[in-house]
């Protein structure tokens, strides 16, 4: 018999089979279903999204012909020593239901398990051949199927399990040309071996899932992806087309025997594990997979489990021929003998039953996480159309090409590909604590899924490989154990060959420990969500699932910008500080447009004053600006850092930030940045005083000047009361002819609060007049403000004798500025 095919459950046509489908719970839905079909999971990589293509015709040779291939390629099968469930013969666990042989998930697995724990040993091994021709070509294929009464997999559990090997072989030379040996699911590739130079090959098969890695190389019991230490690789698919994992052959391989953990889930019916359910007399938890590989539920682990064994060699399994070892080209130890059955003495079951298995998938959205399931039925082996023609099942391009040169043999790609990297937020060790994060390897093997796939998709050394995607829309989920979930909503178009998920193929996951849930509301749909670390850099770029909103989640030790695009395409800026312990941080509703972006850069710098008061160990009170500043039309806006701003006004090309001369900080109308607002801080500065600060676009001309405040209060710093001069009387014009002088110099880290503390004073000006509705003089102050930034930077960057910051903060602080001027500018373009 065969491995099933996976197939997407018609929920239509279903329904007309289930009474008062729209009146019944989730769970009775699932159930309902499970009696119509069977649930498959395990999986083939033959089939398409977008459906198989045309089979090619093919014949099957006499019975004598047959049984003389299949004898002579018959492979060695290597188990892992956690394995409950081995190939065994599907006809010593058949029922018949209304006259017809059936194949029932209860009493195949049930009745295994009595077998198994009365005798100790595996009952009635055996594997399924079946041998088709190529038609006027040198080329027949050998096809093994495999049937397992329960498969124990990550997410994807079931009953009746069934894998297959397809052995290609050269009539002339009458050696085998390609091994292919089958994944999960319809869009894993399989691993294959192109020109191999042994008879049989040997299959590794994965515990519980029991995937097939193939063992060509001279340790047959292990998997090794690339040639390492005198050992050619056990595949020869081609690698990736990802910068990043240009060298990783697209396989699945092994993600077990390769370093990578892979935690399984404990299979449940009903909400019970399946061992409670009273159609199961003889299975207890002990006979399910040995609990320090399993887990219970993927959201209750704080964090991926990192105590996960690795694999062990357990029982060697080999045909029962006179030389069932010849071949391999190792002596091998053998435990058991499996017998070769016809496939036509077994093509007499007519179907497979049993209840749906299904995991659930967490998928973040706004009001809160959706659930997506994977419900599958899986063919019967000789109704699949991989069946009579196995090429279909060559998931390699390189592979495919080779039958075609030499056999003409040709299929057309189905669909394109989508591949990607899962990678865990971690704080980064160069920024100060809760300031940023970086990624790394995650630790533990993910599972993926996408909308138009029921069938979820492992990770193979935390890579994710989508064959044959069909175009149109896909929602994207990963899920996890211990990681908290991500989805993400994609387009495929037709043609695109090779297309990545997440940020240019990267998908950042998050400890569940570690998860800070961002969500906001939205009166529209968005079409994009980019979420930025100050140090990691984009975690997340795409287009967020479901209406009406966003919801994201981030590491607590992050500092974010989040940004947004509605369907109408307006956009959004949000600052985003989580703290250890939040569980999650509401945005409320989205309301795109200036005003927002420039509050986000308001909370920016904010946020950098904080980090450099710190630095200069300033108290929080300390020179802080007043945050009822006013503006509008007609009034004067006030600060308690007094200053004048002006319409149409620009930095003066003589104002220093340095302090080296006694030139007033004055910024005048028209006038430019020059090199020297690039001065070090470090040296004493001379401001201005004025009693108002005003920003008031309607009564300004051409002549008038931003005269601006550069200390916080100075007074607080000075160790003796400043006596000031004569001080123009103050108006929305004024220019005062004298200043206050400190009695002492300041540091060059307080003169660099001094004017991130102006820069915010404009900022939150600017505000008042966008929030006003004022939009031309909030772009006169956000022009204003650019020139700040701008000075401020260029004290920065001056190495000789230039602000002096400690390395973190210095960096962090660069970072800061450059987002803030980035979204100023972005402020400026974006209308009211």
């Amino acid at each position: 018999m065969c491995l099933g095919t996976a197939r997407p459950v018609n929920i239509r046509r279903m329904a007309s089979r289930i009474p008062s489908l729209g009146d019944l719970s989730r769970r009775q839905v699932l159930a309902a279903l499970g009696t119509v079909g069977v649930v498959g999971g395990g999986a083939v990589a033959g089939g398409s999204l977008l459906g198989e293509p045309e089979p090619i015709e093919t014949t099957t040779p006499d019975d004598n012909t047959s049984q003389e291939l299949a004898e002579r390629h018959a492979p060695t099968l290597y188990f892992g020593a956690r394995e409950k469930w081995f190939p065994t013969d599907p006809r010593e666990f058949t029922t018949q239901q209304d006259g017809e042989t059936v194949l029932d998930g209860f009493t195949a697995f049930d009745e295994y398990t009595r077998r198994f724990m009365e005798s100790g040993d595996p009952p009635a091994p055996a594997a399924c051949y079946h041998v088709v021709e190529y038609p006027d070509r040198s080329l027949v294929a050998v096809q093994y199927w495999f049937y397992s009464a329960f498969d124990q997999f990550t997410t994807n559990f079931h009953w009746h399990d069934w894998e297959v090997l397809h052995v290609f072989v050269d009539t002339e030379s009458e050696e085998p040309v390609l091994y292919v040996a089958s994944a999960h699911s319809t869009s894993v590739p399989n691993n294959e071996f192109l020109d191999p130079e042994t008879t049989r090959p040997s299959i590794i098969s994965e515990i519980g899932s029991h995937s097939s890695a193939l063992g060509v190389n001279d340790q047959r019991d292990s998997f090794q992806r690339v040639p390492l230490d005198g050992l050619i690789a056990d595949i020869t698919n081609g690698p990736l087309e990802l910068a990043d994992l240009a060298s990783l052959p697209v396989a699945y391989g092994l993600p077990r025997d390769e370093g990578f953990r892979l935690p399984f889930a404990v299979p449940e019916l009903d909400g019970q594990p399946v061992y409670e359910d009273d159609r199961l007399p003889n299975v207890t938890a002990d006979d399910l997979l040995a609990a320090d590989v399993t887990v219970r539920s993927f959201s209750d682990l704080s964090s991926p489990p990192g105590d996960l064994p690795m694999r062990e060699t357990g029982y060697t399994f080999a045909p029962a021929v006179a030389d069932g070892t010849e071949g391999t080209g190792v002596d091998t130890e053998v435990d058991y003998e499996y017998d070769l059955v016809p496939i036509e003495e077994v093509r007499d079951i007519t179907e497979l039953t049993g209840p749906q298995l299904s995991f659930e998938f967490a998928v973040p959205t706004a009001a809160e996480n959706a659930i997506a399931s994977h419900l599958t039925a899986p063919d019967l082996p000789w109704e699949q159309d991989r069946f009579t023609d196995p090429s279909l099942d060559v998931s390699d391009g390189r592979h495919r090409e080779a039958l075609r040169e030499r056999y003409g043999i040709e299929h057309s790609n189905t669909g394109d590909r989508l591949v990607g990297a899962i990678r865990q937020a971690v704080p980064a060790p160069d920024a100060p604590d809760g300031e940023g994060v970086t990624t790394q390897e995650s630790g533990v093997e993910g599972v993926c899924l996408l909308e138009s796939d029921p069938v979820a998709v492992p990770t193979f050394n935390g890579v994710v490989a989508f064959q044959d995607v069909p175009e149109g829309d896909h929602r994207l989920t990963v899920n996890g154990a211990g990681l908290a979930p991500y989805a993400e909503e994609l387009t495929v178009e037709r043609g695109q060959g090779t297309g990545t998920i997440g940020v240019d193929g990267a998908v950042t996951t998050v400890a569940n420990e570690d998860a800070v849930r961002v969500e906001a509301d939205s009166e529209s749909n968005l079409t994009n969500l980019t979420v930025t670390d100050d140090v990691g850099g984009r975690l997340y770029d795409g287009t967020p699932p479901g209406e009406n909103g966003f919801a994201v989640y981030v590491h607590n030790a992050g500092a974010y910008t989040a940004e947004v695009t509605d369907e109408d395409g307006g956009s959004a800026a949000y600052r985003v500080n989580p703290n250890v312990g939040d569980d999650s941080v509401g945005l409320g509703t989205v309301r795109t447009g200036k005003v927002s972006y420039i509050s986000f850069v308001v909370d920016i710098l904010s946020e950098l004053r904080a980090s450099v008061r710190a630095e200069a160990g300033l108290d929080d009170e300390d020179g802080e600006v007043d945050a009822d500043a006013e503006l509008d039309g007609d009034a004067d806006a006030t600060v308690e850092a007094d200053a004048t701003v002006e319409a149409d006004a620009t930095v003066d090309a003589d104002a220093d930030l340095d302090g080296d001369t006694d030139t007033n900080t004055t910024v005048e109308a028209d006038a430019t940045v020059d090199a020297d607002t690039t001065e070090t801080l470090s040296t004493e500065t001379t401001t201005t005083t004025a009693t108002d600060t005003t920003l008031d676009g309607d009564e300004t001309d051409d002549a008038t000047r931003l005269t601006t405040e550069t200390t916080r209060t100075a007074t607080d710093r000075q160790t003796e009361t400043a006596t000031p001069t004569e001080t123009a009387t103050p108006t929305e014009t004024a220019i005062p002819t004298e200043t206050a002088t400190p009695a002492r110099r300041p540091s060059d880290v307080e003169a660099l609060v001094d004017a991130i503390e102006l820069s915010l004073v404009t900022a939150r000006l600017s505000l008042e007049a966008a929030e006003a509705g004022d939009e031309e003089t909030a772009n006169d102050g956000l022009r204003v403000l650019q020139e700040q930034l701008e000075a401020i930077r260029g004290a920065l960057d001056n190495d000789d004798g230039g602000v002096r910051l400690s390395g973190q903060v210095r960096g962090l602080v660069r970072r800061r500025l450059q987002v803030a001027q980035n979204r100023t500018e972005t402020a400026l373009e974006t209308p009211l």
